[in-house]
Formats: C-alpha cells, sequence, structure tokens
C-alpha cells in the first residue's frame, strides 16, 4: 500500500470514527495520537541503536531515564510506550492515556520545555469529549490507538509514512472544518512562497525562518524543505507564535516530525499584536527578534485596537492599521523582524492594495522606502476560511530598486467542485515571473515608481496588469460586408509563421486592411494542411529525442536517489525543448509530465533500492458497505507497483481485452437499468423494487398486469447482465491469477519495459497529443470568426425577407374573431 492510499484510508476510518465531535477538535485528538506514536517509536530507535531491548527499558532507574531523557528531549517508560498501549488490548482505558500524558511531563527536559512542555494538554482536555460514558471513552480511546498503529513510522522505506500522513490528515481535516480552517495554509500556497523565499536565501550559510502566525506549522515546514536544498537542515532555525493553544501544540509536532532538530524549534504561544517577541540571551542586553524571512498568513482583516501604539517601535515608522482591519498590522510586525538583508512573504486580502486613509498612509510609506518588491494577485477560493481573492505580498528592508512587479495570476489555477487549487504549472510559472522580474502580456508587468505615484500609490493590481479576457471586439464593416480585420488576423502571427500558406488557403487579402473568407471547409483545410502535419511530425520527433533522455534519467537499478534533482533535470530538459516551439505554452508542457511525476515519484520511493518491489502484490483492500456500515474487504490482489491493467495488456492482451469487454457491457447494461429506475414516479418504484434498484420478482410480477416498454426493457437488462457475471466469472478469475503469476516472476528486463510503459509512455503520449489540442484550439477560432464576420450584412438582410415573407404568408392563412384578425394585420405590417 503507498503512503497516498494509506493515509487515505486512515482519513477515511477517522472521519467515520469521529461522530458528533467537531472536525477541528477531533482533529487535535488524533494527531495528538499519531505524535505521542512518533515520539514512542523514536525512542524505541534510540534504544535499540544504543544496544538495549524495550524489555530492558522495564527496569531502567532514574539515571538511565535521565540518560534518555538527555538524549532525546524527553523519556517515555516502558509502560507508557504506544506500543505497551496497544499490547494492553480491552484492557487500555482512558485513565491509562492520561496517566501516560502526565508521566511524559514529569521526563521532559527542562531545555526541552519550549518544544515538548505540554504538549499533549489538548489530547488530555479532549479524552473526556470522546464519550457520554467511561465505557464509550475507552472504546472510542481504544478504537484510535489502533487507527493510529497501523501507521508505519520506520524510515527504512526510504519515505516517512507517519509524516506524510500527518501532514494528509491535517489537510483533510482543514478541508472538513471549513470555516475553522484557518490554521492551514494550502500546500499549493506554502510551496509558491517556499520557492520565492527559499531562492532568495540560497547563498546564506544559515537561515532563521519565523512565522508569527505559524498555524498547524505546514508553511514554515514548507520553507524548510525548500531551503534544504540549498542550506543543511541543521542550519535552518524555525520561529514561530501562535495564538490559539490547540494551533500553537500542532505548530510544534509538526516541525518535530519533520525531523528538525529540538534546539532549532523556537516556538511560542502568544498574541502575536499584543505580546511581540523580544529576543533575551543570558550574554546580551535586551534585542528584537531578527531573522533571514518571514512568512504569513495571518487571519484577514482582524479586529484589533491602535490606540496607544503610536510609539510602538514596529508601526511608528510607517503608520497604524486602523482598529477594523489588523492586515498591515501583521504586514509591519513581519517587516520589522526582518534582518536588512532579508526577505519576507505575507498573504493579504486584496483590499489592502487599495483602501484608503490609514490603510492609504502606510501603503504610501512603504512605497515610499521601496519596502514592496513584488504583489502576486492569486485565484478566489483558495483557501479554506474564505473565498475572497487573495494576495502574496513580498517585501524586504534595504532595496536600492524602486520598482514594483504586478503578477495577476488570478486566472490560472483547476477550478474544484469546493475549493480551487493552483497547478504544478502555475506555481511555476508564478515563480519563474518573480524570479525573471519582465513583463509578461496579460500576466506581469514591472511598474517603475513614477507610475506608482502618479496612481496616488493604489496598488490594485488590475491598474497595471490584468489576466481578465477583453470584451469582443467586432468591427462594423467586417460586419457588413462579411470580412475580417487583418490586425485582428495578425494576432495568431505565430502560428501563421508557423503554419507557412494556410493563411492564404482559408483567406484572400483585399489590400484594403480587410480579408475575406475563402469557400472551404475550415476543418479539413486545416487539418490536411502539409505545414500543419509537418509541425505536429517535427514535434513527434522531437518528443522521441526527450523519450530517450527519459528513460536515462528515470530508468535505473536502484531508486535510492533525490527525486527533486531528478524532476528538476527533466523540467529543465523539457522547458528547453519547448522554448523551441513558441506556439506551444511550455507551462501547458509542464503540467502534462507534472501529472505523471506524482505516481514516478510515489513508485521511486517505494522501490528504494530493492528492484524486487517490482515482483511483489498485495491484498487489494477495498470498503464494502453492509447493513449501512462500511467495512474492509479483500477484493483480490494488486501489484505494489505493477498495476494489473498494464501487466493485462502487455502480457495477455487478447484474454484481458475480453474480459474488459464484458465487464464494459455489464457496467453499460446496470447503468441503463438504474436510470430506468430512477426515471420512475415513486408508486411505481415502490412495487418493482426497494426504493433504491430493482427487484426482479417484484418487476416480473408488475409486467404481467402492465405493458412497459421501458421496465420490459430494463427485466432484459437484468437476465443479461446475469449471463454475463456467469461468463465473466471464471475468466476474470483465470486472467487476474496469470496476471498476478506474471508480476511475481518479472524478469529484470521486463520490469524496465514495464515501467517505460507506466511512466514514459503517458508523459509522451500527452506531449504528443498537445498539437493536436493546438490545432482543435485554431479550427474553433477560425470557425468563431466565421460565424462572427462570414455573413454579409446584405445576405442576413435578405434573409430575414424571406424568413418574414414566409412568417406573413402563414399567417395569412390563419382565421380569428375580428380583434384577433386585426392583431395579425398588425404583425403582418411590421413584417
Amino acid at each position: 500500500m503507498t503512503k497516498q492510499e494509506l493515509a487515505s484510508k486512515v482519513w477515511s476510518m477517522a472521519n467515520k470514527m469521529r461522530t458528533k465531535i467537531k472536525a477541528n477538535e477531533y482533529k487535535d485528538y488524533i494527531l495528538g495520537f499519531m505524535f505521542y506514536k512518533y515520539l514512542s517509536d523514536k525512542e524505541l530507535d534510540f534504544l535499540r541503536n544504543e544496544g538495549i531491548t524495550p524489555e530492558e527499558l522495564q527496569n531502567m532507574d532514574d539515571d538511565d531515564m535521565s540518560y534518555i531523557r538527555d538524549s532525546l528531549g524527553y523519556a517515555i517508560s516502558y509502560d507508557n510506550l504506544f506500543s505497551s498501549w496497544k499490547n494492553l488490548g480491552i484492557s487500555l482505558n482512558a485513565k491509562t492515556v492520561s496517566e501516560g500524558i502526565d508521566d511524559f511531563n514529569r521526563n521532559v527536559n527542562p531545555s526541552q520545555k519550549m518544544v515538548f512542555d505540554h504538549i499533549f494538554d489538548t489530547l488530555q482536555g479532549g479524552i473526556s469529549k470522546m464519550g457520554d460514558s467511561s465505557g464509550s471513552r475507552d472504546k472510542a480511546v481504544r478504537d484510535m490507538v489502533d487507527m493510529v498503529n497501523t501507521i508505519p513510522s520506520d524510515k527504512d522505506s526510504g519515505y516517512d509514512v507517519l509524516g506524510y500522513v500527518y501532514e494528509y490528515l491535517i489537510y483533510k481535516f482543514a478541508t472538513a472544518a471549513k470555516d475553522d480552517g484557518a490554521f492551514y495554509t494550502p500546500h499549493e500556497v506554502s510551496r509558491l512562497i517556499s520557492l520565492i523565499v527559499a531562492d532568495s536565501c540560497k547563498d546564506f550559510k544559515e537561515l532563521r525562518v519565523y512565522d508569527p502566525t505559524s498555524g498547524s506549522g505546514s508553511l514554515l515546514r514548507t520553507i524548510g524543505e525548500a531551503a534544504s536544498r540549498y542550506i543543511p537542515e541543521k542550519d535552518i532555525k524555525y520561529y514561530g507564535q501562535e495564538k490559539i493553544t490547540e494551533t500553537y501544540h500542532l505548530t510544534r509536532m509538526n516541525l518535530v516530525m519533520k525531523g528538525v532538530p529540538s534546539q532549532n524549534i523556537i516556538v511560542r504561544n502568544g498574541d502575536t499584536l499584543e505580546d511581540d517577541w523580544p529576543y533575551f540571551d543570558e550574554n546580551t542586553a535586551y534585542q528584537p527578534l531578527r531573522v533571514n524571512a518571514v512568512v504569513s498568513n495571518p487571519p484577514y482583516s482582524l479586529n484589533w485596537e491602535p490606540e496607544g501604539r503610536a510609539m510602538d517601535d514596529r508601526f511608528r515608522k510607517y503608520g497604524l492599521a486602523p482598529s477594523g482591519k489588523a492586515d498591515y498590522a501583521f504586514l509591519l510586525h513581519c517587516l520589522y523582524h526582518l534582518e536588512n538583508d532579508g526577505i519576507m512573504a505575507i498573504v493579504l486580502p486584496h483590499g489592502v492594495l487599495f483602501r484608503g486613509d490609514a490603510e492609504g498612509e502606510i501603503r504610501k510609506n512603504l512605497c515610499l522606502e521601496h519596502n514592496i518588491e513584488t504583489i502576486i494577485g492569486l485565484p478566489e477560493n483558495l483557501f479554506f476560511a474564505t473565498n475572497i481573492p487573495t494576495i502574496i505580498m513580498v517585501l524586504r528592508k534595504n532595496r536600492k530598486a524602486d520598482d514594483i512587479l504586478f503578477i495577476d495570476a488570478s486566472q490560472k489555477y483547476s477550478k474544484g467542485k469546493n475549493q480551487n487549487t493552483l497547478r504544478d504549472c502555475d506555481i511555476k510559472r508564478i515563480f519563474d515571473a518573480v524570479k525573471a522580474r519582465e513583463d509578461v502580456p496579460g500576466f506581469a508587468k514591472l511598474v517603475p515608481f513614477d507610475k506608482i505615484k502618479e496612481e496616488e500609490f493604489n496598488l490594485n493590481i488590475p491598474r497595471y496588469v490584468s489576466a481578465a479576457e477583453e470584451a469582443e471586439h467586432f468591427d462594423l464593416a467586417a460586419l457588413v460586408n462579411g470580412t475580417v480585420l487583418n490586425n485582428e488576423l495578425d494576432e495568431d502571427s505565430a502560428l501563421w509563421s508557423v503554419f507557412g500558406g494556410l493563411r492564404e488557403n482559408l483567406f484572400t487579402d483585399l489590400g484594403n486592411g480587410y480579408s475575406s473568407f475563402n469557400d472551404v471547409n475550415i476543418k479539413d483545410t486545416v487539418k490536411e494542411d502539409e505545414s500543419v502535419k509537418a509541425f505536429a511530425k517535427a514535434f513527434e520527433s522531437k518528443v522521441d529525442d526527450f523519450r530517450v533522455f527519459l528513460e536515462d534519467e528515470l530508468i535505473k537499478d536502484s531508486y535510492d536517489v533525490n527525486a527533486g534533482e531528478v524532476r528538476d533535470a527533466i523540467s529543465d530538459k523539457l522547458f528547453e525543448m519547448i522554448s523551441k516551439v513558441p506556439v506551444l505554452d511550455r507551462y501547458d508542457a509542464f503540467q502534462h509530465f507534472m501529472d505523471v511525476w506524482t505516481t514516478i515519484e510515489t513508485d521511486m520511493s517505494v522501490i528504494g533500492n530493492d528492484i524486487d518491489v517490482c515482483r511483489q502484490t498485495e491484498p487489494n483492500m477495498v470498503l464494502k458497505k453492509v447493513k449501512q456500515e462500511e467495512i474492509e474487504v479483500q477484493k483480490g490482489y494488486k501489484g505494489t507497483v505493477m498495476p494489473f491493467d498494464l501487466i493485462g495488456e502487455t502480457f495477455f492482451n487478447d484474454e484481458y481485452e475480453e474480459v474488459k469487454s464484458i465487464r464494459s457491457e455489464i457496467e453499460s447494461l446496470e447503468s441503463d437499468k438504474d436510470s430506468i429506475f430512477d426515471s420512475l414516479d415513486d408508486d411505481v418504484k415502490n412495487s418493482v423494487g426497494d426504493g433504491e434498484k430493482f427487484k426482479e420478482a417484484d418487476l416480473k410480477k408488475y409486467l404481467k398486469e402492465n405493458s412497459d416498454e421501458e421496465l420490459a426493457r430494463a427485466l432484459e437488462d437484468i437476465g443479461k447482465v446475469k449471463v454475463l457475471n456467469k461468463q465473466i466469472k471464471d475468466k476474470e478469475s483465470a486472467i487476474l491469477d496469470k496476471i498476478k503469476g506474471k508480476i511475481e516472476s518479472l524478469t529484470d528486463d521486463e520490469i524496465v519495459e514495464c515501467l517505460k510503459k507506466k511512466w514514459i509512455d503517458p508523459i509522451c503520449s500527452s506531449l504528443n497529443g498537445m498539437t493536436a489540442q493546438l490545432t482543435g484550439e485554431f479550427i474553433k477560432k477560425i470557425e468563431g470568426l466565421k460565424a462572427k464576420y462570414g455573413t454579409p450584412m446584405s445576405v442576413l438582410k435578405n434573409e430575414q425577407k424571406q424568413v418574414n415573407f414566409a412568417m406573413s404568408e402563414l399567417l395569412g392563412e390563419l382565421i380569428g374573431s375580428d380583434i384577433d384578425m386585426q392583431a395579425i394585420a398588425s404583425i403582418k405590417a411590421i413584417l
């Protein structure tokens, strides 16, 4: 089971178990148990490396426990190990867990109190909410321990499964909590900020990063992951402050589970605006905290009280944010704590760019001091706690340049049912624009200070650049004459240069700035054009060369490699290839690659340095609904790495296709039958079914008494499905056994070929499809022009006359009362 599959399974179990507990509260309990397991297993790993068995831990005296405490920052007695709790079975109860947490608190190293002190208070306090009676609470505790115990925490497999599941659950609980999801910054936004910050700090010898509204710690954690490509992890220090106590615990847990050394975690529980963070050192006088990087996703437009803060060092240089909106108070707090060579990135509501009065004055002062470097407009509905459009503002303290880069990324996203997301290509497009600081039409604009001053320091993005589509233009002369303006055709000059001669095949230049439409079938003319065919063939050749590169990069004897470096090498090569084909969007190509990369990266992490994993199969566990309950049952097997579909199509194609064909026919019949049932009136549904589906005996009885072609067809479908299920049962079982056996006996060469089919074929197929997509969009655009302009006004007028005449003739055949005939005469006069 992959870590993604395991995470999804754990979420399903957790969501089912929480019953009436709010998602935002239940999150703290289950994540607390997961963190306890992490610390417990970490202690067992430490003891194992020291040559100490778990049994010897039972007999350790205070000195021995002190040694563990000094080494790890905490110590857990044998009876309170997570594994010991699990072994208690039915004897485990809420009291055991509560007493275990008390024991943990007593055994925290005083020097590590900032990291571990009372970190399980939320879990301990929440046990009382897990049931209405002591028995129900005890059962809830046992169920949760059983569930968390299914998650491995060893790192032998090359990736941190427990840490991945932990982060996944934070995301899922944020989704479920909706309005209470402000503790979590969507991972895509965190990744974008991390790329910007890490690139800016890549030459630093050490990094001190601070999040004054740290939430779950996901933003800090993502910054650290990105920065660790350039800076040793031991030299990255994490500072955080969080007002909500329960969420403050999450910050610490998240960073510890990331593997951050405890001495590099400096996190406080406090109100950032009310209780600023001075830094005290035993050997120095008071000094404020200064860091290389500050990142923040603060609560938007929070009420706060500015009165009495005029002399606060954080604000007095720029001004005080108004009482109803603390957005600029958070921004100025972040800027104050920044080193002179540092960078900060903050997520804010769009209104900070143009609101007036006190905010306008602060914005003016930030511009005069040249602090604002970049403003990125994000799509709406990215965040869980709000659906409003937001921005990322990037600032520095001592900028020499006075320009500001504006990026309108509001139209670059993947639309979801409940939440929009930034795609990999969107993140890269934005990051590349930030790094290049160059104009990109309709996306990015580098604006000089004089222009910003001219706009009176209003930074509303559409004043400088807009990705919104312009209103459709209609040329009056073209409409009258059935022609098209040459300037409108010139908008596709890049395509006309690639498709040489195609413009002449579609249009005739009239020499007066307009062209007429040739009497041709646009779709056929474009598809059959030799230059279009040549373009597709030339690109296919480039993709073939790229395939060779992919095989060299991806097909290895061992996958104990840095996946990020492999991904970047492939991305760079892909961009190099697409840059030579200007009419194709390199970011679209990048997304085609990244759509498959997730699978590749997962497989690589599972394989590690043991290629034999590709020969493994495992039970395929699925959820099945039984009496309103979902239970996990085994449905055959699946390949740990090799999909059954791929093996079936590769080695047993004829048999496998036959089974797939029968299965497809069964699904079609079932769908037809369900559609018929759904269309019935309620009284008929009750006569022939159980409210959800047909009951064959009732349907037969009904048809004996009533004639109904649709229901007769449904009965026929039921009979066909029965026959087909009998046919497929033995065939499917036989082919699946063959596939399972084949996976387990794959040769090394066969593994290589199958990995190529799983990883490389989809990438190349998607890339090759880009030319067909391009020509398809081009055909649609030309057909749109033809529909818009292709019929001259004189023809339209003549057609209108013919329609009016026909209508008048029809009206003349009508008879009625005197009043009716008068009305008809009036209509005929108008026509």
